[in-house]
Parts: structure tokens; C-alpha cells; sequence
């Protein structure tokens, strides 16, 4: 209610029910002033509990304070305010160990944004009105240290300490919170193989080096490591086909090969570090060893030199069906190709497709006579 002010002329005391005049009776304070000193002391008392301090645990009921009333919790330095009959927070920091864990845990909707900051580490966390968020710009630790990603504001960082400091952004691709790698290379070496056997899609782009000869690099592909190690001579000419085997002080290539497709890796070409070179062999006996495949005489393989167009000769070392090699000449006339000369491994010698008339003189080419016995004979 309002305070009212009693009329000026009103007596401030009376005796026996009437304004006081005499000092004889008995005295007291006329009633309008009476009531005025009772409600300006109300109103005093009243406005003493504006802002008051204690722990946490002595906060007073809201009911009996006075909206818009303060007050400091001196154990967590956090201010609340008074707001239509409850504690809100609105400022303040909070400071302790997170080892031991020494956030509060009674805090609810009305302590959003309560601020904690860390003592033994420097982190930073608010309080989300339902749990810890963490939103320390950059963290630093060891990978197995890294936070849960949905507690962590979306755009830290985290850097990997134990992994060359690889740098690491929370994200949240398809409203799913992770940690995504950005930049940085984690350098190690490869026997015994220190790259890491923990990583996955979010992981691509990871880089590892070596840090002891020979220099290798490898970049993880989102399933598996990629071999990027520069060739001498080339320009990032690699190809994970192509396998080098680098000597483990000189730092150079001293034997490679080229692979298949397949998922053993069949050694389809090789060299040695003598430099006999090996195909389909991975242990070549000479300078050039070529390790052929069976094939029915109908069919093509080993060794081939051909020409092209609608008119083409081809040279090859062949395996027919019995295992024995030989020595084949084929011309082909736009059509397929028809053997004209074999050579095998007991100097047998056959001509295939000779002539068995005269192609007359000035011709130079052999020829043989059915009339005569099948004499092989020569046209000059």
C-alpha cells in the first residue's frame, strides 16, 4: 500500500485521547503518525533484503524477498536475481578442478548459462539448462583424450598432441555431432607401424610422414592408407600398383615391381637390384626372363612383336598344350593371323603356309614341288 504522509498541522502526540498541550496525562504518538512510522519501517526493512550474500546452500526462499532482490553466492561467485519468485541466474564465473569433477550438479533451467571454468586445465563450460557444454575455442591433449564431440560447441578444435598435432574441428554433418579432421601430419615410423589403426570416414585427408629414412608419406582415403611418396626423377608419380622396395640406409629404390589387380597382388614385372628384369617371375635367371603360360595351339601368348593395320606380321615365343616352347612367325592379311614359320626346341623347322607352285624367277622365294616329292625349291 502507499505510504501516506499525515496533514502538517496533524499533532504528532497525545494524552488521555487528546492532542497534547500539558505534561500532565499519559503520552503517546497520535495514530495518523503512528501508522507512518510503522509502514516507513516496513518499507525499510523491506528494501535491506535488495541484495544480500551467502553460499549456495543459505539461499534464501524467493518468496520472502522482493522481486528484482540479488544475491551473491559466495562459494560459486555466480549472481542470481530475484524474478517473479525465483533464483535466475545472471552473471558470474564459477571456478575449480574438473579432477575431481567440482561443476555443480543441482543446477536446472532457471541457472542457463552458469559459467565454469576449469583451475587444473583451461577449459571452459556453460550450462545449457539440461547439461555441460563445452565451448573452449582450442583443446590440446592426447587423441584418447579428446571429448565426447556433443558436448563440445560446434567449431572448436582439438589438437592431437600424441599425433604430431593434427587439428581436429567439431562438426555436425546431417545433425550428427563428430570430430573432423582439418589439417596437420602425424610423423612416426613404420617398423614397427605407428600409423593409426583407429580411423574412419572423418578421418580423410590424414597425413603420416616418416621420420627416419627413407622418407615415405601415406594419406589415410576414408578406409585405408594411400602410399604418396614422391619418385625421384617424377612428379608425385605413385600408383598403389607400383611397389618399391627402398633400402633401409641409402634411402634409395633398389628393387620394385608392378602388380595386378588382383587382391594378392600377383608380381606381374619385376626388377631386381642386380637389374634382371622378370615377367610374371619375380626371380628372373637372366637379364630378361619372361615366365610364359600353357596355352592350346589355337591360342595366343608368351612373347609378342606385331605390327598394326589390315596387313601385320607378329613375332612370338609360344608354349603349345604339351609344355614345349617354340618359335612362331604369323602375317595376317586383314583377316586373323595364320602361322608361315615355326621353330621349335629340336631345330625342327616348318613352313606352315609354303607355296606349292613356282612363283617363277626374279621372285627369291622357296617354294615346294608336289610333282617332284614335295622338293623344297628355290625360286631365284
Amino acid at each position: 500500500m502507499p505510504l501516506i504522509t499525515p496533514p502538517f498541522r496533524t499533532s504528532l502526540l497525545m494524552a488521555n485521547g487528546v492532542p497534547f498541550s500539558t505534561g500532565n496525562g499519559d503520552i503517546q504518538t497520535t495514530k495518523d503518525w503512528w501508522l507512518y512510522w510503522n509502514q516507513l519501517t516496513d518499507r525499510s526493512n523491506s528494501n535491506s533484503k535488495l541484495v544480500s550474500e551467502g553460499t549456495h546452500a543459505d539461499r534464501p526462499d524467493p518468496g520472502s524477498m522482493p522481486d528484482g532482490a540479488i544475491y551473491i553466492e559466495a562459494d560459486r561467485g555466480a549472481i542470481y536475481s530475484n524474478e517473479g519468485g525465483t533464483w535466475q541466474y545472471i552473471a558470474g564465473t564459477m571456478y575449480g578442478t574438473l579432477s575431481p569433477d567440482e561443476r555443480p550438479t543441482d543446477l536446472g533451467t532457471h541457472d542457463a548459462g552458469f559459467e565454469f571454468r576449469g583451475t587444473d586445465a583451461p577449459r571452459q563450460f556453460l550450462w545449457s539448462q539440461t547439461e555441460w557444454i563445452e565451448v573452449t575455442a582450442v583443446q590440446y591433449g592426447p587423441h584418447a583424450a579428446r571429448p565426447a564431440p556433443a558436448t563440445i560447441v560446434e567449431g572448436a578444435l582439438y589438437v592431437e598432441s600424441d599425433r604430431g598435432g593434427v587439428i581436429y574441428q567439431r562438426e555436425t554433418p546431417a545433425g550428427t555431432p563428430l570430430w573432423q579432421y582439418l589439417a596437420g601430419t602425424m610423423w612416426g615410423i613404420l617398423v614397427p607401424d605407428q600409423r593409426p589403426t583407429d580411423l574412419g570416414t572423418h578421418d580423410a585427408g590424414f597425413d603420416f610422414r616418416t621420420n627416419v629414412a627413407p622418407p615415405r608419406e601415406f594419406i589415410w582415403n576414408q578406409t585405408a592408407w594411400v602410399e604418396v611418396t614422391p619418385v625421384g626423377g617424377a612428379v608425385n608419380l605413385t600408383h598403389p600398383n607400383v611397389i618399391t622396395k627402398v633400402g633401409s640406409t641409402s634411402g634409395q629404390i633398389v628393387e620394385g615391381g608392378i602388380t595386378d589387380e588382383s587382391a594378392a597382388n600377383s608380381d606381374r614385372l619385376h626388377v631386381t637390384a642386380a637389374g634382371d628384369v622378370g615377367i610374371a617371375t619375380a626371380t628372373p635367371a637372366d637379364k630378361l626372363a619372361v615366365q610364359a603360360t600353357l596355352h592350346a595351339a589355337s591360342q595366343d601368348g608368351g612373347i609378342r612383336i606385331q605390327s598394326t593395320g589390315n596387313y601385320a606380321l607378329r613375332i612370338l615365343l609360344r608354349i603349345n598344350s604339351g609344355g614345349s616352347p617354340y618359335f612362331s612367325v604369323q602375317s595376317s592379311d586383314g583377316g586373323g593371323f595364320v602361322e608361315i614359320l615355326r621353330l621349335n626346341q629340336y631345330d625342327v623347322v616348318s613352313f606352315p603356309r609354303l607355296r606349292s607352285t613356282n612363283p617363277g624367277a626374279g621372285n627369291q622365294q622357296l617354294w615346294y614341288d608336289p610333282a617332284d616329292g614335295n622338293r623344297v625349291k628355290w625360286a631365284p
